[in-house]
């Protein structure tokens, strides 16, 4: 097959990602929802809590607002001046809405800080990793382990390769970032996550409960694979 341009990807996944932004609006944030991390949280439902006309422009230009690379490595911003200080203007407004019960952030730092979270975060994440070892079998994934706190997931496709880091470097959390490279191992795509290239928050899973993480995060690996398999879909028809 042709090797395609990463301009061509890059434009490529761009509609995409508007097509992603109109569907959130329409389906009350369903996929964004999966994500229940601290950041997130507050971002989606910040965002549900408009009038749904606002909430479809401003999901818009939140897409918009995230640099898009273009030849030269150069970082475009497709936003006007006016546009960009409406997305400032959000955000500065659900951050002062949390400044006003700062109790909320500070809880959920200090807890991170504990020495039993840290024994449950280990716990945890060796749990963690078990699923994962068993979700690479699944879906034939190679698994390589960078450090205790952070894998990947690699598998190789016609146009090159695509894999997949998963990060348990903040207790009690997972976040994710999708790699994609042609075969001289140029990048296509370097550290997507979902709502990332929305531009709406990190996307990150609170794994809390060592009773149940390692079923929430087979339900993430499986949310990874569908973003995963729509780069492949996008890339391989170009």
């Amino acid at each position: 097959m042709t090797m395609p341009s990463r301009l061509a990807v890059t434009e490529a996944v761009a509609e995409w990602v508007q097509v992603c932004s109109r569907e959130e609006t329409v389906t009350d944030f369903r996929r964004a929802r999966i994500f229940d991390g601290f950041a997130p949280k507050l971002m989606v439902e910040a965002l549900r809590a408009l009038s749904a006309d606002k909430a479809q422009r401003l999901v818009r230009l939140l897409a918009l607002s995230v640099p898009q690379w273009r030849p030269g490595d150069i970082p475009v911003v497709l936003l006007s001046a006016d546009e960009q200080q409406e997305v400032t203007e959000f955000k500065r407004a659900v951050m002062k809405s949390l400044r006003k019960d700062r109790s909320i952030l500070d809880n959920a730092i200090g807890q991170r800080r504990k020495p039993e979270t840290l024994v449950k975060a280990r716990r945890i994440r060796k749990l963690g990793v078990a699923a994962l070892h068993e979700f690479s079998a699944r879906h034939q994934f190679e698994l390589q382990r960078f450090d205790a706190r952070c894998w990947r997931l690699a598998s190789l496709k016609k146009w090159g390769s695509v894999s997949v880091q998963f990060d348990f470097q903040i207790p009690l959390e997972l976040k994710y970032g999708v790699f994609a490279y042609d075969p001289a191992g140029m990048p296509f795509r370097f550290a997507d996550h979902y709502l990332g290239i929305l531009g709406i928050a990190p996307s990150v899973w609170s794994i809390a409960d060592a009773d149940t993480c390692q079923e929430k995060i087979l339900q993430a690996c499986e949310f990874v694979k569908w973003h995963i398999d729509e780069y492949d879909r996008i890339i391989t028809s170009l």
